[in-house]
């Protein structure tokens, strides 16, 4: 019997138990994403400036500094407090709010709600909370050091803003002395569409393939340990009987 032949009718012996397996998969793939609340995902992108507290120091890198204010317990705590999104907590806040840095220096940052409108609600007060972080850090710096702060990037860009939206700079003014936090690539944008969970179709086709497979390579093992087994015993047997 050729090799395909023999498949065909290990298939045949086991369709029952390979379409149960297969029906359980998927049905249980469909009630599980069936179930679970639709979320929509809002990014922005904002470029975090270089800041010198004294010319001598090595500057601070800039993405750094806004890391280590967002992921702050009190910045977590006022965000959530703040009740833009109801269902924002302690336990799901990194699933909810996520941030990386790219090639270019800038952070992107990503909220999720279960809506477009709360969705961009929370991320623009994501913004407002950093720039008032940032407002309150930089100030205790600047009561007793105002004069030695000073800007790495030169004024000519801030006054082209040719890659910002219009009034995106946040800039404070302290005495005689002036600072910037970030500035705004792109405001808060919301796809229509979801981004959790995943299109239902795409998973369904994935999961029924993936569980074809492997429900019938555990057949495949099942038979040949179920042969082997059998010749075992007749071997056995076979030996008793000349003895």
């Amino acid at each position: 019997m050729r090799n395909y032949q023999y498949y065909f009718q290990l298939l045949k012996k086991y369709k029952w138990i390979w379409l149960v397996l297969v029906g359980i998969s998927v049905g249980g793939t469909y009630l599980f994403f069936s179930k679970q609340t639709r979320l929509y995902e809002s990014r922005t992108e904002i470029y975090p400036l270089v800041m010198y507290k004294k010319t001598s120091m090595l500057s601070l890198n800039p993405c750094v500094q806004v890391k280590r204010i967002v992921q702050g317990e009190q910045f977590h705590r006022l965000l959530i407090n703040a009740n833009i999104c109801p269902t924002l907590t302690a336990k799901n806040y990194e699933e909810r709010i996520s941030f990386y840095e790219t090639t270019r220096h800038t952070l992107v940052i990503r909220a999720r709600a279960e809506n477009v409108a709360m969705a961009d609600s929370l991320l623009w007060q994501w913004l407002y909370q950093l720039d008032y972080a940032g407002k309150q850090l930089t100030s205790m710096q600047m009561i007793f050091d105002t004069c030695s702060l000073a800007e790495l990037i030169p004024w000519d860009y801030y006054h082209k803003q040719a890659d910002f939206v219009d009034n995106s700079a946040r800039c404070y003014t302290e005495v005689n002395g002036m600072f910037f936090l970030f500035d705004v690539i792109s405001e808060p944008y919301c796809d229509k569409e979801p981004v959790y969970p995943p299109a239902m179709l795409k998973v369904l086709i994935f999961v029924f393939c993936l569980s074809a497979c492997l429900s019938f390579v555990a057949m495949c093992l099942t038979e040949e340990i179920r042969n082997r087994l059998v010749k075992n015993k007749i071997e056995s047997n076979e030996t008793t009987e000349s003895v």
